[in-house]
């Protein structure tokens, strides 16, 4: 609900909405602006992530929490997963725009966590993938 010229107009959104899309109102049209989320990028019906995974996932593969619009669902990482990897996930983007039951897709950017420190554990692991020639 907000005010054009002191008169109170209640304007309901379909999901999928964009910025710089024009919906009538009452006596015109407005252009709508939808402010930059903190965690998704936007392109159409598509949305970007990046995801931070553990070098033990990218190596050895296993399932990673990944929070969607819709919810946390467990993304499958494979093993030998590079850095900078991007996985889709089809129909877990935006909704289209007056097309019900249809969403565009998520694609996720692995980011492989290297660790800056290691105990003494980590370390002597690592000279034994080293030794083994990883």
């Amino acid at each position: 609900r907000f005010a054009i010229d002191g008169t109170k107009v209640d304007v309901t959104f379909k999901p999928g909405v964009a910025t710089g899309q024009r919906l009538r109102i009452p006596n015109g049209e407005m252009e709508v602006t939808i402010e930059p989320h903190t965690r998704f990028i936007r392109e159409g019906n598509d949305l970007r992530v990046k995801e931070v995974i553990p070098l033990s996932t990218a190596l050895l593969g296993e399932k990673h929490p990944v929070v969607t619009l819709k919810g946390t669902i467990a993304l499958s990482i494979p093993p030998g997963t590079p850095n900078g990897k991007i996985l889709r996930i089809k129909g877990q983007g935006m909704p289209v725009y007056g097309v019900e039951n249809s969403r565009g897709d998520l694609y996720v950017e692995l980011t492989v966590n290297i660790p800056t420190t290691l105990t003494d554990e980590q370390r002597e692991l690592a000279e034994k993938l080293r030794d083994l020639g990883l």
